[in-house]
């Protein structure tokens, strides 16, 4: 599938939280400003794999 809209995805205190680094398989890590990671969209996502990850840490409470 191709994205069809352009996004920015920030996340606030992404350094250092190992498990965050999921969102790397559907968004591109642009840079890091302090401790927040800016995030913009890939050209291909495997849209049954991001909701496979959405519900296995849809309850993860870290």
């Amino acid at each position: 599938m191709h994205n069809q809209a352009n996004f920015s995805l920030l996340v606030d205190d992404y350094v250092d939280r190992s498990h965050y680094v999921e969102i790397e398989r559907f968004a591109k890590l642009e840079k890091l400003v302090g401790r927040m990671a800016i995030f913009t969209q890939i050209d291909k996502i495997d849209l049954l794999e991001l909701e496979n990850s959405i519900i296995s840490y849809s309850l993860d409470y870290r």
